[in-house]
């Protein structure tokens, strides 16, 4: 998929392989990192999430939903 690319940024932050084990008694192998680092220099986003109320009430009568499934989102956070 062409996602991981190099980098160049003066952060560097220590990467753990994990395996973890499943209830279903599968293991599956995890990256883990340290961000507290990282999160004491970050820029906050002040934008604020809408409320669950607000989005129900901005729905109306609509008949059709649908969901995202947002498993990679962390791929589109630009550090």
């Amino acid at each position: 998929m062409r996602v991981i690319q190099k980098s160049c940024s003066s952060y560097v932050l220590p990467i753990t392989i994990v395996e973890v084990k499943k209830s279903d008694r599968t293991t599956k192998i995890r990256l883990c990192s340290d961000v507290i680092n990282l999160n004491e220099i970050m820029i906050k986003d002040v934008r604020l999430i809408s409320y669950q109320q607000i989005v129900f009430d901005q729905m109306g009568d609509a008949k059709w939903f649908s969901n995202f499934d947002l498993i990679a989102e962390y791929w589109q956070v630009k550090i």
